[in-house]
């Protein structure tokens, strides 16, 4: 997310968001609203929240549990992505990030360093509650984690910045800790057409990506009510995992001042089918083999919740298109659409 587009969401959201909590008093309470219940599967503690915004195939269609235990980093060897020679026990990355978990729990404040692993990014996590997702690179090995954490209480709570109350209103209901579920299925999709393709197999490339189920991760169970077509509907996530990632060295990051590379990025996003978020930051330049790796792999669709066409002759109607987008779904959906989204399974026209 580059300054530009974080600064355009922050001011749509802001100016828009009071209008949308707003509610009249004297309004019937509408009994079919949506409602999701959140829980540890083994406590009786529920945490609830009701919103015309919850979707069923957001909420609970994008973890796909047999694909996920398939795709663990195991405890063998995990090779390097620059040197095949060289390699890491996963056993290895997998306590490190075990320890990573307690050690960020311990800080209710952003930390100025951590023992293993050096922080990229924190803008969606939030120290207090010690929930969102934090991206951090290991110290010693050419690997990424991106640790995605959550509570029942926090699930569905969008106190870790501006971007998750963006997603959860355009992507229907969506939040990080469920998009993330899409980022290594996707990858391995978007890497299949890499290769099928005369004109990108040379020039693009994405990291190769695993899970991680630390040991400490608890399940949440996620019970909805008139979200799909019954009545009730139920699935159990974890709380915490970790996505472990190739580290890229890059030579520069894509640039919205270089006209080829906004080309490039838009046409390639576009010929994936969508399926790659075309933000410019997400197209880095790697130093040793000079390849465009795309970082960020999370399923652009899911994350925004297409439902239509998106095609951008440019970025300008790229942020147009999301930010119209939110609008709509925030405040200018009528019943009718609301009530079809609501209750029916809809076709899904960008799958992963």
């Amino acid at each position: 997310m580059n300054p530009r587009q974080a600064r355009l969401i922050f001011i749509i959201t802001t100016l828009c968001m009071p209008y949308g909590e707003a509610r009249s008093p004297w309004r019937p309470k509408d009994p079919f609203m949506p409602e999701l219940h959140v829980r540890y599967a083994e406590s009786k503690q529920v945490y609830s929240v009701r919103d015309y915004s919850l979707e069923y195939i957001p909420i609970f269609k994008k973890f796909d549990r047999d694909f996920f235990m398939n795709n663990l980093v195991s405890d063998k060897e995990v090779p390097y992505r620059t040197n095949a020679s060289r390699c890491v026990k996963g056993s290895r990355l997998k306590k490190l990030c075990e320890e990573v978990i307690y050690e960020i729990r311990n800080h209710k404040t952003k930390p100025e360093q951590l023992k293993h692993f050096i922080i990229l990014k924190s803008a969606d996590f939030n120290f207090r509650t010690s929930s969102g997702l934090i991206i951090l690179k290991y110290k010693r090995y050419p690997f990424v984690l991106k640790l995605f954490i959550k509570t029942a209480e926090t699930f569905m709570k969008l106190s870790e910045g501006i971007i998750p109350k963006f997603l959860f209103r355009i992507g229907g209901g969506i939040n990080r800790h469920l998009s993330g579920f899409t980022r290594v299925k996707n990858s391995h999709a978007i890497k299949e057409l890499i290769q099928s393709s005369d004109q990108w197999k040379d020039s693009m490339d994405v990291p190769d990506k695993r899970f991680i189920l630390p040991r400490c991760s608890r399940w949440l169970e996620l019970r909805g009510r008139y979200i799909g077509p019954e009545q009730e509907c139920c699935i159990e996530i974890p709380a915490i995992y970790g996505i472990l990632c190739d580290w890229i060295k890059s030579k520069r990051t894509f640039s919205l001042s270089n006209a080829d590379e906004r080309t490039t990025a838009l046409s390639f996003a576009q010929w994936t089918g969508n399926r790659v978020d075309a933000n410019i930051d997400n197209f880095t330049i790697e130093e040793s083999t000079g390849k465009i790796v795309i970082i960020d792999t999370e399923h652009f669709p899911t994350m925004v919740g297409l439902k239509d066409p998106f095609e951008c002759k440019d970025y300008a109607s790229w942020y147009t298109q999301l930010s119209v987008k939110f609008l709509k779904n925030s405040f200018l959906q009528d019943k009718n659409t609301r009530r079809e989204l609501q209750t029916k399974i809809l076709p899904e026209r960008y799958p992963i």
